[in-house]
């Protein structure tokens, strides 16, 4: 089942040497969580994407990207409300460097830019963006809009108290959206942990 399967690669993840698979792109990451990343867009089929919202300098959106199934795509969601536009200028820098093609990097705000996608193409969501308890929260019920059943979302750095509350808030709200299949603990290997969710 899927939910074996999701468990069967986080577990194998635990255990193997992991290499960096863009080492020359900065990011707060680690190798598991760009490993988990791209066996799940290895997986998927013709027609179907990523979305990943926070993108920074692009370390997991091309992880992903690298990854990819034939034709499919990823597609990367961040306001670069917080440096300028310098972190867009390096992302589009590396996204060339690594020779990355099959993205798009969309440059506004996630609650809007996530009501384009079609719930039957999103099978990997990716969420590294406001970890205010509120944008957590709606984070959450936008996963559960776009992703199809059996698709996964990846909410980052669970250390973080008002990410998981606000994640917790946004199941509690939603029962039957979503399994929380892992909490992986903020170690090296998970950087600042993250939890793994299957759409239902």
């Amino acid at each position: 089942t899927e939910l074996q399967a999701l468990r069967a690669l986080v577990d194998r993840l635990c255990k193997e040497e992991l290499d960096d698979p863009c080492p020359e792109v900065r990011g707060a990451t680690s190798p598991a969580i760009q490993h988990l990343i791209g066996d799940l867009c290895a997986q998927m089929q013709p027609g179907q994407c990523y979305v990943e919202v926070g993108v920074d300098e692009g370390k997991t959106l091309i992880s992903a990207a690298l990854r990819l199934a034939p034709q499919t795509k990823a597609y990367g969601i961040d306001n670069y409300s917080y440096d300028g536009g310098s972190a867009m200028a390096r992302a589009n820098a590396n996204i060339v460097q690594c020779g990355a093609t099959a993205l798009s990097l969309i440059v506004g705000d996630f609650r809007r830019e996530l009501h384009s996608f079609s719930r039957s193409d999103v099978v990997v969501f990716f969420y590294d963006g406001d970890h205010s308890e509120v944008a957590q929260y709606e984070a959450v019920l936008a996963g559960a809009w776009i992703l199809r059943a059996g698709g996964v979302m990846i909410v980052d750095d669970w250390v973080n108290a008002d990410v998981r509350r606000g994640t917790m808030r946004g199941l509690a709200d939603l029962p039957g959206a979503f399994n929380l299949v892992r909490e992986m603990p903020p170690r090296e290997r998970w950087h600042q942990g993250v939890a793994i969710l299957l759409r239902l």
